[in-house]
């Protein structure tokens, strides 16, 4: 297993493990419109769903007491490891569907090797 494939399960079960486990936790997601397009981009109704995603959020925040307010000044990057995961960076450097493997390879899924 690589952390590519840890779940939600996994985190809080080690969480779990390690006495790390929080009192209560949230998650706050949207529901993906496709799976199989490994690599592929967020569809636009998931991206729409974005904004009501923070929105939640930020009412939770409020509810618990928990200050915030939005950022005044620009950070470096928008991302923990630079722009490399920003959507825009992502989109620009991402392989077209005809050039990347979005399906799994066939040779790998079915078992069976030729040559």
């Amino acid at each position: 297993m690589s952390l590519h494939q840890t779940g939600f399960q996994e985190v809080i079960a080690c969480a779990a493990l390690t006495d790390k486990l929080p009192e209560s936790m949230v998650l706050i997601g949207v529901q993906p419109e496709q799976l199989e397009d490994f690599g592929g981009s967020l569809r636009d109704s998931v991206k729409a769903q974005i904004p009501h995603a923070i929105e939640i959020a930020l009412d939770l925040l409020k509810e618990w007491g928990i200050p915030y307010s939005a950022r005044t000044t620009p950070i470096a990057s928008r991302c923990v490891n630079g722009d490399l995961l920003d959507m825009e960076s992502y989109e620009a450097g991402r392989p077209s569907a005809e050039l990347a493997c979005r399906f799994g390879d066939e040779r790998f899924l079915t078992g069976s090797v030729e040559g």
